[in-house]
This record gives C-alpha cells, sequence and structure tokens, in this order.
C-alpha cells in the first residue's frame, strides 16, 4: 500500500512552505461534530425548523471562531471541495456537505462497492432497465399536464417521444439545464435564485511530484492559510505509478479546458526538493458544473428551502438531486427512497 506525506505548497508562487503544518485537530474536528450533532434532521435534506437557528446562517468563518475551530478549518476545507468560498459560505451548508453521516464514515470508514467502482451501481441498474435507458440523449421539450406527461428526446439516431404520468428529475435545477421544460412561475422564480461552482477533478501524468509525496496548496496571507477559489486544492498521489489527483475549485465560469492548462502551468512552476523537469499532462479530466447549488442566508431564513420543497409533485413532478440535500450519493438515494410513496401514491 503506498504511503505518502504531505507537503504544503503555496500553488500561486510555486514555492513549498516548511514551517506550517495543520497541526493537532482532533479536539476542534471533535467540537464541529459536536455542534453538527445539534441538528440532526439536516441529514435527511431541507426540512427546516423556522425560524431557522442564527448560527446555521452566519458564515461559516464567523461560526469557526464562535466555536474555536480553527484547527479544524483546514481539514473541513479539504472534506468540503466544490462548496465554493468555505469562509464565507453559509454554515448550513457546511454541515450539509460535511454532516453526521459524512462523520461516521470519516471514523468509521466509507462504504463503497466491492471492486471500488462506483459506476457499478449504474451498470447493475443498466441490466434491469435494458432498452429503457437513452444514452446521450438530448431533451427538446418537456410539457406536463393533467393527463400526463410528454418529452421528446433527440439520440444520435433517431428522436423519440416519451409519454408518462409522472416524471422525477435528477439534474441540478439551474434556469439552463431546465430550458426545454414548461417550467412555472414558481419554479423559474425559485431555480433563478441559485448560484453554482465549478469543481474540477483529473489524473495527472508525468507531474514530475516524488511518488511519496501529497501537495496541500495553502496561502500564507490568507485567513487559515486557506487559498481562495479560484484555486488548486492540492495534489494527492495514486496507488499507480506516476499518476496522481488533482481537484480545483471555481466560483466562475471557465471555458472547458481553462483549469486544465492552468493546473498544467501551476505545476510546471512547483520549486521544492526532488521535483523532476517534466512535462505534465493529463490523463482524464472531469468538470463538474454547476456544482454545490445554493441561495444566500437571507433567502433561507425567508423559507426558500420550504417552498423549494413545495414543488414536489407539482405539475406530476419530483425533484431527486443534490441540490434538494446533499453531495452525498448515499444520501441522495436515501431520499429518493423517502420520495417513492408520494410518487407512487
Amino acid at each position: 500500500m503506498l504511503t505518502t506525506s504531505s507537503r504544503y505548497v503555496d500553488f500561486h508562487t510555486g514555492k513549498l512552505n516548511t514551517s506550517y503544518s495543520w497541526g493537532d485537530y482532533s479536539k476542534a474536528f471533535a467540537e464541529y461534530g459536536a455542534q453538527v450533532a445539534k441538528y440532526p434532521y439536516l441529514d435527511r435534506g431541507f426540512n427546516l425548523t423556522y425560524p431557522v437557528p442564527a448560527d446555521l446562517l452566519i458564515p461559516f468563518g464567523d461560526f469557526a471562531k464562535k466555536y474555536s475551530l480553527d484547527l479544524a478549518v483546514p481539514l473541513i476545507w479539504k472534506f468540503t471541495q466544490g462548496i465554493g468560498d468555505l469562509l464565507r459560505t453559509p454554515t448550513i451548508y457546511v454541515m450539509k456537505y460535511l454532516g453526521l453521516s459524512s462523520l461516521a464514515s470519516i471514523q468509521n470508514g466509507f462504504l463503497t462497492t466491492a471492486g471500488y467502482h462506483n459506476s457499478l451501481l449504474y451498470e447493475s441498474a443498466e441490466r434491469i432497465l435494458g432498452q429503457d435507458v437513452l444514452y446521450n440523449g438530448t431533451i427538446l421539450e418537456v410539457e406536463r399536464g393533467q393527463d400526463g406527461v410528454a418529452i421528446i428526446v433527440k439520440t444520435p439516431s433517431q428522436i423519440i417521444l416519451i409519454k408518462s404520468q409522472k416524471l422525477i428529475i435528477a439534474i441540478q435545477p439551474t434556469l439552463q439545464n431546465l430550458k426545454p421544460f414548461d417550467l412555472s412561475d414558481c419554479e423559474k422564480k425559485l431555480f433563478g435564485k441559485f448560484t453554482s461552482t465549478e469543481y474540477f477533478s483529473g489524473v495527472l501524468r508525468n507531474s514530475g511530484i516524488p511518488s511519496n509525496i501529497s501537495l496541500v496548496n495553502i496561502d500564507a496571507g490568507q485567513p487559515f492559510y486557506l487559498p481562495p477559489p479560484p484555486a488548486l486544492y492540492g495534489i494527492t498521489q495514486t496507488e499507480i505509478p506516476n499518476l496522481s489527483l488533482a481537484y480545483y475549485l471555481s466560483t466562475t465560469t471557465t471555458k472547458d479546458d481553462e483549469i486544465a492548462q492552468k493546473i498544467l502551468s501551476d505545476v510546471k512552476k512547483l520549486q521544492m526538493p526532488g521535483k523532476e523537469a517534466t512535462n505534465p499532462e493529463f490523463a482524464v479530466t472531469g468538470l463538474h458544473r454547476p456544482f454545490e447549488l445554493k441561495v444566500s442566508a437571507v433567502e433561507i431564513e425567508n423559507g426558500f428551502y420550504r417552498e423549494l420543497y413545495g414543488l414536489q409533485g407539482e405539475s406530476r413532478t419530483w425533484y431527486a438531486s443534490a441540490t434538494f440535500h446533499a453531495h452525498d450519493s448515499s444520501l441522495i438515494w436515501r431520499f429518493v427512497e423517502e420520495l417513492l410513496p408520494s410518487i407512487l401514491a
């Protein structure tokens, strides 16, 4: 099994920082867990109590100061990748991302497939659904009426009309994503309030970084040494020689290859002992956008999620994306399971 140690690097300058370390965060992280435990209902969705507790609405940087979580903040930053500007994010989103289930998994181990491959779940579903699955399709139009739902889909080989009694939408509900849908005024109003991030992940080849070293991005000029977005989280070594993982956050819209080129440029200018002069490249990349849809603390306080959940069942439609719960596949599956009685009614 590969054993690595972490090094802290300012990716903006490319310089190694030998004086910084995360320190002993165990007590502060336990305190964070104690705070999360005050709101167990967050682990099952956005079924909030009103008025919404004030601590859930304040920026997480203020929350961390209030409860002396300073030493835990870098670790929380690591486990909430893609969330956005962590210190300015309303605390509720941090607790949704790193909640009770995630904390239990960090302590006891994460559940995964026997082959360590998430796609196995979808391959099993594919065998059951067979030809009822459409690939590489583009939705051209959706109409939802009293008599049912009609969806026109274009695939590489044909245009298909799908008729159903009910509809489940599991994509991120942005106005752009749902442009072909016959959205109601209420849906347009709510979905138009979301902001989002872009979360990039990639497998890097020929980084030149020694195989026993993983890098963490830091910025000594920022609170908690957290680099402000857009920024690389770090580079993590894998069990496969010469391949490492890179993760990047952007809070603005980027061009398709912009993030990958920025990472390659950062890797080339790294200044650290033992780093070879190489020509790094990506073996594979993935850009998750839109990611982590959020609204302001004021919107949450004024009942945004109460209105959002009120859409369930309207126009014969149910919603089941990460936006309606959290970026956690196991929690989303449980969320869908709990929706099924109302869908099947």
